[in-house]
């Protein structure tokens, strides 16, 4: 998914209330006071593949908290890369969420089930040992294949009977 050109609203609108923070200290190296709406679309499109999936539910203080150290660290005018690296990870779900969506205990008849289907397994896996070999059958024989190709379905019992193969070879008189 293409990040878009601009970054939410609500996360802008707290990029400007750090920067006028960071501004209001003048530290050296800070830029002129005419420059601001500059600034602020420099730091925007520096910020944007960064904060263009914010979600406001989860991530409403991940960026004012990184302006938070940002401010508490800096003794020079600060690059968007700076913040950026204190831009904390998104806060993990709890677990204790997750853990209250438990499957209830089966029941007797669901277990009582899946020992059959155990036992229906374990009783195709004697099959296959006791055959010896996992190797497929070998190929059939022509009149095998013959044999099959001239079944035809019977509608009636719903399986393939035998029909027989007419004889369309022309019998030569002699």
């Amino acid at each position: 998914m293409k990040p878009p050109r601009t970054m939410p609203d609500w996360v802008y609108n707290q990029m400007i209330d750090g920067l006028q923070k960071l501004l209001v200290l003048r530290l050296q190296g800070a830029p002129p006071a005419d420059m601001i709406s500059a600034l602020a679309a420099v730091w925007e499109e520096a910020l944007t593949p960064h904060t263009w999936a914010f979600v406001q539910e989860t991530d409403t203080a991940r960026l004012p908290t990184a302006f938070k150290l940002l401010i508490q660290q800096a003794e020079r005018w600060v690059q968007p890369a700076q913040l950026i690296k204190l831009i904390p990870p998104r806060p993990e779900p709890s677990v204790a969420g997750l853990l209250e969506h438990k499957h209830a205990p089966p029941t007797p008849e669901q277990r009582a089930i899946a020992e059959r289907h155990m036992a229906e397994i374990k009783q195709h896996l004697a099959k296959v040992l006791n055959k010896g070999s996992l190797k497929p059958s070998p190929p059939k024989t022509q009149d095998e294949l013959l044999y099959e190709w001239s079944l035809v379905y019977d509608p009636d019992t719903g399986k393939k009977r035998n029909q027989p193969i007419p004889n369309t070879r022309k019998k030569n008189h002699e």
